[in-house]
């Protein structure tokens, strides 16, 4: 009971701070921020702050840096750092922080049409759940075509689609990297290389990289630190007490809260269709969720009842007389 009260909070802190990170994002990109600096910087806060956390907390299980470990850090840090970063803020400049936050939330159902796309996942469309599954994936896609004709919508998506390869790729390899601290910190950093090269070659005024004590400086130190900091191992360990689609339940409350703070504190403008579309999203993505936890269940029962049989089977064949 204690450990569900905790994962609870710690989802609700994570969904505050992820808010957070949006409104200043915002804020930022309309103060005239260059935004490929801002990601340079951000990323390369974010390792800084990580590697020594950890040489801490997880020397001994430090990886050991093979050819293969590199190539698979810099694949993590472009698909779940880079590409994200660089596609998401333009987009976000060119929608409202309320619209980029509801498009953030389709990840699982985007995770999901890869997943059956790469066949690491099947819809089971002879059971209820997986005809259900196609439900909620079809009004998760139906929810973000309502956002269609935004500027900027194709960013947003990019850097969803991005984010969802990149949790197919970390459930495969993550364990390569010894530890969360270990693994966040080679993406932020091979992330960080990948940006820094970006904004180099887009922004050759110095001016831009200087940091002042200004919002910009604020909005780094926020999201290099605080959420790709502490907020993600965060993450990672509610991942690992509840699983990957525990968290993403959680992912409408960030919903709510960037909505009300954006319509008041940034004059955001909540218009009918974006409502509908959000809570056609938000229902769709509820679905997707609840069908795989019910998935999973199924499977956990059905694996518990085959060792339950093989034992009963193995005391008989071990008593023979009875």
């Amino acid at each position: 009971m204690l450990e569900e009260v905790k994962a609870v909070i710690a989802m609700l802190v994570v969904q505050f701070i992820f808010a957070g990170m949006f409104i200043l994002f915002k804020i930022t990109a309309h103060d005239g921020t260059n935004l490929r600096i801002l990601v340079a910087y951000r990323l390369s806060f974010a390792t800084l702050f990580m590697f020594p956390l950890a040489l801490i907390f997880q020397r001994k299980k430090r990886p050991e840096f093979t050819r293969r470990l590199v190539l698979l850090a810099f694949l993590s840090g472009l698909l779940g750092a880079a590409i994200p970063n660089i596609l998401y803020l333009p987009g976000l400049v060119r929608t409202s922080a309320t619209f980029s936050t509801a498009a953030s939330i389709l990840s699982p159902v985007i995770t999901l049409l890869l997943s059956l796309a790469f066949r690491m996942d099947t819809l089971r469309l002879g059971s209820n759940e997986g005809r259900a599954k196609l439900l909620g994936t079809l009004l998760g896609v139906g929810g973000a075509l309502v956002f269609v004709f935004y500027k900027g919508v194709l960013m947003v998506f990019g850097c969803n689609v991005s984010v969802s390869l990149w949790l197919l790729l970390q459930a495969q390899i993550s364990k390569e990297f010894g530890g969360h601290c270990w693994n966040i910190s080679l993406m932020n950093a091979t992330g960080s290389l990948v940006c820094m090269v970006v904004a180099l070659c887009s922004e050759h005024n110095w001016n831009q990289w200087l940091l002042g004590w200004n919002i910009s400086l604020l909005t780094t130190v926020y999201s290099g630190v605080v959420v790709s900091g502490l907020v993600m191992p965060l993450v990672a360990w509610c991942i690992e007490k509840k699983g990957p689609l525990y968290v993403t339940v959680f992912s409408p409350i960030r919903l709510v809260i960037v909505a009300l703070v954006g319509s008041f504190a940034l004059e955001e403008t909540l218009y009918l269709g974006s409502l509908i579309g959000a809570i056609i999203m938000v229902g769709g993505v509820y679905l997707v969720v609840w069908c795989k936890m019910k998935e999973k269940k199924s499977v956990s029962t059905t694996t518990d009842h085959g060792e339950t049989n093989k034992n009963i089977k193995e005391v008989s064949l071990g008593n023979p007389q009875q």
